[in-house]
């Protein structure tokens, strides 16, 4: 049977994106306690410049707000770290999943998104496209504070 459901829903292109990321729950107030206002780390999946998926140790509900910080950066995993920029963002969780590693796979929205901000997004989705860019690395947390 034919459907003439499309069969990707989103609006806009998704790339694969390994980037490090430390979150942290900003609401509503009946999610705050979830992990007592502490950050947690993170890597991107996939990511839009609408939104991107997020691969995380803890389970945060959807309808939680969330705010991010990517570390766009570059690594051999061995001694090379080259820094290309942080973006931080604010976004909705709009699904979470449970991966069969026991991970969670949120699913987030961006909620405040500006022309500078979408112009970082624009670059990292474009540079990973090219060999070599910022988001073809793996991406490895470095010990940043919000």
């Amino acid at each position: 049977m034919l459907s003439n459901y499309p069969q990707d829903r989103r609006k806009r292109q998704r790339i694969s994106a390994r980037l490090a990321a430390v979150c942290r729950i900003t609401g509503p107030q009946k999610y705050m306690c979830i992990l007592n206002g502490n950050d947690f780390e993170a890597k991107t999946e996939e990511m839009s410049e609408g939104g991107l998926s997020l691969i995380s140790n803890y389970f945060v509900p959807p309808g939680a707000m969330i705010y991010i910080k990517l570390m766009v950066c570059e690594s051999d995993r061995k001694t090379y770290v080259k820094f290309y920029d942080i973006v931080r963002l604010y976004g909705e969780v709009t699904n979470t999943t449970v991966r069969d590693d026991h991970t969670f796979r949120l699913g987030v929205e961006f909620t405040d998104l500006t022309q500078d901000k979408e112009d970082k997004i624009f670059y990292i989705m474009h540079s990973s496209l090219q060999e070599g860019g910022p988001s073809h690395a793996d991406m490895s947390y470095i010990g940043i504070e919000l």
